[in-house]
């Protein structure tokens, strides 16, 4: 049964409630490309006739448009060689009940876009390629498309101006929040008039937050404008965020903004030194960590053989809170098999060292375990994952028995990470932190260029490696003092103790707990 269907069934039940259904409904979608900019191709539902005849690319990237309820429906403007999907939902939208209707009119609506996306990914189109792009109430409906999308998230959300009204109101499953893709981005220019008058995305933009009109907006202004519409009067500071937004299309660098904690901080100059993003929809989309880089840099610093174990396939979805040990314990029966057969091949123990990092790190532990040729030489475990195995005994975890020598990053205790020593060496760093530096949201975004969310949940457990990989070229990054606690450490009481560099090279009589400090420097390292 497609999700059009089974709303029209719910409909069948509800005689009173203010909601459109889909055999009510008429959504269309219109492609423009380079091709047919002036005339688009209607496209439809499993229609693949229609599509393959369509200039539509898959190899491009993607944005899909939905406007408001006032929304204009001319050619949005791009800069980009793209499929341009315009979604024109006019016969749900137009009339809608703005203070009680609002989200029984957009829900159906995004319900409906999200089966057409998936319908796009069984052919081709590809989630990270895929832009959604929402104007007033038409950002509630690419949020709601976003979160009901069965294929995954797409990797950008941009809304201009989110109609407020009763979504004020709304839990964020029932409106655009910023877990509906992977970036959201919001422009706000109206929230004490038409629009939602809070944050919603991964980054927010505020314009003009100091005029009660935005520019252009008075009734002079209007009027000189040379428009007769009320409406463009009556919503002009709510399309304003429309019209920065193409204007930031053709100049990326016309609106500076600052990140600041509120807008009287901003105006009174206390967030001049804060860091500083461009208005508009061009934030850099790349990754932050990538395991290729890790092993990149080793084989840039060291002739050796670098074997990567991708496990992938059992990781994903793994329950980490409690099937975590189910998960690793078959992948590292497997990796000691294959050490095994190295062995009888000619690898010799005293030359392997094991690398892990997360639950990978508790692999290569349960791995150096069940080596039946011998003990491996060196373990070197990035932030170990902890839930669940910070309850397990050392047999079925990572622990210092595990290899002849076995060090520990630790950087996300508080969270992800395993909370205890576990090694001959336990490298602890930056201990008084609950977030690592460049972990923020913000910094995430506009520092590491992250737009991945799920960089932004274990950025701090993912920093162990960024700390390893920066030590390998800077071995002396990161000097660390043996303490028996990081209260004393802090105090200075262990400043004349052993010292130690945090990384892979350690002395292997310098047994016990480490404490040191570390900066986004780490984020500088192209192996």
């Amino acid at each position: 049964m497609s999700i059009a269907t089974a709303l029209s069934t719910i409909c069948s039940f509800l005689g009173t409630v203010p909601l459109i259904c889909p055999e009510e409904a008429a959504v269309y979608y219109y492609l423009f490309t380079r091709n047919n900019s002036q005339n688009p191709t209607q496209l439809f539902l499993n229609n693949n006739n229609v599509l393959n005849g369509s200039y539509i690319n898959f190899v491009k990237p993607t944005k899909i448009y939905v406007t408001g309820f006032l929304g204009t429906y001319d050619t949005p403007d791009s800069q980009e060689d793209c499929n341009m999907i315009l979604v024109d939902s006019s016969q749900f939208l137009t009339g809608v009940n703005l203070n009680t209707g609002f989200y029984f009119d957009a829900h159906p609506v995004g319900i409906l876009l999200a089966e057409f996306i998936d319908y796009l990914i069984t052919k081709g189109l590809k989630l990270t390629d895929l832009e959604l792009i929402g104007v007033s109430l038409g950002a509630h409906v690419i949020g709601i498309a976003g979160a009901a999308i069965k294929s995954g998230k797409p990797a950008k959300i941009m809304a201009y101006e989110p109609a407020g009204f009763n979504y004020d109101s709304y839990p964020p499953d029932m409106r655009l929040d910023e877990t509906d893709a992977q970036l959201v981005m919001v422009i706000h220019t109206d929230p004490d008039g038409w629009g939602y008058d809070k944050s919603c995305g991964h980054v927010d933009f505020w314009i003009n937050m100091d005029l009660a009109f935005q520019p252009g907006c008075t009734t002079v202004e209007a009027i000189a404008r040379l428009s007769t519409d009320i409406t463009d009067y009556v919503a002009c500071s709510h399309s304003y965020s429309y019209r920065v937004g193409v204007y930031a299309i053709y100049h990326p660098t016309a609106y500076p903004a600052l990140n600041c904690t509120s807008y009287d901080d901003y105006a009174n100059g206390m967030c001049n030194n804060n860091d500083l993003q461009y208005v508009g929809d061009q934030v850099n989309t790349s990754l932050t960590i990538d395991y290729e880089e890790q092993y990149l840099a080793y084989l840039k610093f060291e002739d050796c053989n670098v074997i990567l174990v991708d496990a992938s396939q059992i990781f994903i979805g793994v329950d980490l809170r409690n099937g975590a040990y189910f998960e690793a314990q078959p992948v590292a029966v497997q990796v000691a098999q294959f050490i095994d057969y190295l062995v009888s091949k000619g690898l010799k123990l005293p030359d392997l060292e094991l690398l892990g990092t997360s639950l990978g790190a508790q692999v290569i532990g349960l791995a150096g375990s069940l080596v039946k040729s011998g003990k491996v030489a060196k373990i070197v475990a990035y932030d170990p994952v902890g839930l669940v195995f910070n309850t397990y005994p050392p047999e079925k975890r990572l622990d210092k028995s595990d290899a002849e020598l076995v060090i520990v990053i630790h950087t996300n205790t508080n969270l992800w990470g395993y909370y205890g020593p576990c090694g001959h060496v336990d490298f602890w760093i930056n201990r008084n932190r609950l977030i690592q530096p460049g972990c923020t949201k913000f910094e995430t975004i506009f520092i590491r260029r992250s737009t991945n969310p799920d960089d932004y949940v274990s950025c701090s457990h993912v920093y162990s490696v960024r700390v390893g990989v920066y030590a390998l070229s800077h071995p002396t990054a990161y000097p660390s003092r043996n303490c028996s606690s990081y209260l004393n450490y802090a105090n200075g009481l262990c400043d004349k103790n052993n010292l130690q560099y945090v990384g892979d090279l350690v002395n292997t009589s310098a047994y016990g707990n480490y404490y040191a400090k570390a900066g986004i420097e780490v984020y500088s390292i192209n192996p």
